[in-house]
C-alpha cells in the first residue's frame, strides 16, 4: 500500500540510502525509502525483493513503476499516484506540472 504521508517527499537529488549514489534513483511509494536503479546497483530492486514493496517512482523521469505487474503506471490517470506525481514534478521543476493529456 502507498505511504500515507507522500505528499512530503524526499528531496528529487537525494542519494541512494545504500550506495550513497547520487543517480538514477527511485523512490518507494509504500516507505519513503530513496535507492538506486537496476542499472546501477540495484537496490530498488532489492529492496522490492526483501519487502514486497511494489511501486516505485523514478526521479529521473518521475515514471511509476510496479513491481509485481512489471509495468509503467500511468501516474497523471491513476487518481491515487497523481498527487504524489505533482509534488515530485514541483520538487524537481519548481513548478506544477502541465494538465494530463486525456
Amino acid at each position: 500500500s502507498l505511504s500515507p504521508d507522500l505528499v512530503e517527499l524526499p528531496s528529487p537529488d537525494t542519494s541512494c540510502s545504500r550506495c550513497e549514489n547520487p543517480v538514477e534513483n527511485w523512490l518507494c511509494l509504500c516507505c519513503k525509502e530513496v535507492l538506486c536503479s537496476r542499472f546501477v546497483n540495484r537496490h530498488m530492486l532489492m529492496h522490492h525483493q526483501q519487502t514486497g514493496h511494489c511501486l516505485a517512482l523514478s526521479y529521473s523521469d518521475l515514471s511509476v513503476w510496479c513491481f509485481c505487474c512489471e509495468a509503467y503506471l500511468d501516474a497523471q490517470i491513476i487518481l491515487q499516484l497523481r498527487p504524489i506525481h505533482q509534488a515530485a514534478y514541483f520538487l524537481k521543476f519548481g513548478e506544477v506540472p502541465p494538465l494530463p493529456q486525456l
